[in-house]
């Protein structure tokens, strides 16, 4: 690690710790700019069954994300915002954890109208996005479905353009990006090209549908993955629940070996009820089901819980989690947690 990661790793680690002392709202810097945080924790207590691999994460303590945002306007009108992240957790498989602070967004935003705005930049991708902050809503618990089984990204470099027409019944974001993703290194051949639209049937129900296309993934001619997911979502103040179905996705007709979701399905379901009334108490569940292969027995992930907001920068949640790679009976994963999410 070089000296710049060792200094923005310590800011990052500092300004995450101080969270648990910090003001409810965000800090404001100078000219209209504003610095705000976010930080992920919890304590689990892990069971692994059967043949299942080992958990992502054992059992104890542990600090798995840390977010700081700076967020401002620049001159003629444009914004700009710069997200560092700081991941100390692993993925689904149990990758390698990392302690690297990195760039999650950076880009610079132009609002034209309700209709029309365009980031260019690292930004968000069309679907993950919309469903951490529209349905499923619970990032510090579980990223989202398309997230989690690496169906997409969350962020990557390119230009989108998004915004609401009809009245804002109908909203949409187009993206042109490398398609890597942030976690890659990008090979500057190959592009990917995707889009969600909602239709709002009524203020609290949507039905859309999200699809990406890419182009030589890994600079890889042929390697042209293809994603499509259809979603419903209805919310209401004290309850929400939403469901995503993805279509025979396909990594290409020259895909590398093992690749995943050639001809590969799932679904997503997913909601929340306010048990206290005053949006503060809220139960929650989550059920994943996905056959990356299309040909072997589906990997599931279930989530019980009941989160809470102790301060308006305080939320707790305990929950189960049963993790079932699908690949014999009784081959399982479960974890007992109570997660917190504390921002400023």
């Amino acid at each position: 690690m070089n000296t710049i990661q060792r200094i923005t790793t310590a800011v990052v680690t500092a300004a995450a710790a101080a969270l648990l002392a910090a003001p409810a709202s965000a800090i404001e810097l100078t000219n209209g700019w504003v610095v705000n945080g976010t930080a992920f924790l919890n304590a689990s207590a892990v069971d692994v069954e059967g043949n299942a691999a080992a958990s992502s994460r054992n059992s104890g303590f542990h600090y798995s994300r840390g977010y700081l945002m700076f967020e401002g306007p620049l001159d003629g009108g444009y914004k700009a915002r710069l997200t560092l992240d700081q991941r100390n957790d692993a993925g689904p498989a149990g990758a390698t954890s990392t302690e690297t602070v990195f760039i999650k967004h950076l880009y610079v935003e132009k609002s034209l109208s309700d209709a029309l705005t365009v980031q260019v930049g690292q930004n968000a991708t069309p679907m993950a996005g919309f469903d951490e902050k529209n349905m499923w809503g619970y990032r510090f618990i579980r990223n989202t479905f398309v997230d989690f089984w690496g169906i997409n990204s969350t962020t990557d470099l390119g230009v989108s353009a998004l915004g609401k027409v009809a009245d804002g019944k109908l909203d949409y974001h187009a993206s042109v990006m490398n398609g890597e993703g942030y976690e890659r290194q990008p090979q500057g051949r190959s592009v990917s090209v995707a889009a969600r639209v909602g239709l709002h049937l009524t203020p609290e129900l949507q039905l859309g549908g999200w699809v990406q296309k890419e182009a030589n993934r890994d600079a890889q001619a042929g390697n042209d993955p293809m994603y499509q997911l259809v979603y419903v979502a209805f919310d209401q103040p004290h309850f929400a629940v939403s469901g995503q179905l993805l279509l025979k996705a396909t990594d290409g007709n020259n895909s590398p070996a093992g690749s995943a979701y050639n001809k590969g399905d799932g679904l997503n379901v997913q909601g929340r009820f306010d048990i206290s009334g005053q949006g503060k108490t809220w139960v929650l569940a989550r059920y994943d089901a996905v056959d990356p292969s299309n040909v072997a027995p589906k990997e599931k992930l279930l989530i019980l819980g009941v989160s809470h907001q102790l301060t308006r920068n305080i939320t707790i949640a305990p929950n189960i989690q049963q993790y079932d790679d699908g690949t014999v009976v009784n081959s399982k994963t479960t974890s007992y947690n109570v997660h917190a999410q504390v921002t400023f």
